[in-house]
């Protein structure tokens, strides 16, 4: 229908931000969360279509990921940088913890441990990102590391203990 292609085309231009597959939304369908700029979460089918979930609170939202329990966390921007926790059934977002100051996340992603790492923009597009691991329970942030030998990611995940990153250059 239009509106399925007006959903996808929005969430290709908008900018699905990131992804966390889960099973939970729905738990007889498989599938992926997506999260845009604006905190609008969507869930989206294997063909690709997208259905608004609900608006999580999150405004500024440019990272998702999922811990082994399937628990949400979404990077919500601001100064200092909050973390918001998503309910997968219905959307809402619940302030999880903030990092001091304010910096660009691009990326989100649980390690096999439920460390959660963040890959944040370098500011330019020739200056490097920067790997963290973030405890939201501390509200600190560790640098793991600047020479990533890409700039301009914008996500993360973990296959086993492999990281892969998505640059858009």
């Amino acid at each position: 229908t239009d509106m399925n292609r007006t959903v996808r085309r929005t969430l290709r231009a908008s900018a699905v931000l990131a992804l966390a597959f889960s099973g939970l939304a729905a738990p007889a369908q498989a599938g992926f969360i997506g999260i845009n700029i604006s905190g609008t979460l969507y869930n989206i089918d294997g063909s690709g279509t997208g259905t608004v979930l609900a608006s999580s609170g999150a405004g500024s939202a440019n990272a998702m990921a999922r811990d082994s329990a399937g628990n949400i966390i979404v990077n919500g921007g601001g100064n200092p940088t909050r973390f918001y926790d998503i309910d997968p059934l219905s959307g809402a977002g619940t302030l999880a913890g903030t990092v001091p100051t304010a910096f660009s996340v691009r990326g989100l992603a649980y390690d096999s441990a439920d460390q959660l790492f963040a890959v944040v923009d370098g500011g330019t597009t020739s200056a490097p990102d920067r790997l963290y691991t973030i405890d939201l329970g501390t509200s600190s942030r560790t640098l793991i590391g600047t020479n990533l030998g890409f700039t301009n990611i914008q996500g993360l995940a973990f296959n086993g203990t492999t990281m892969y990153g998505w640059s858009i250059t």
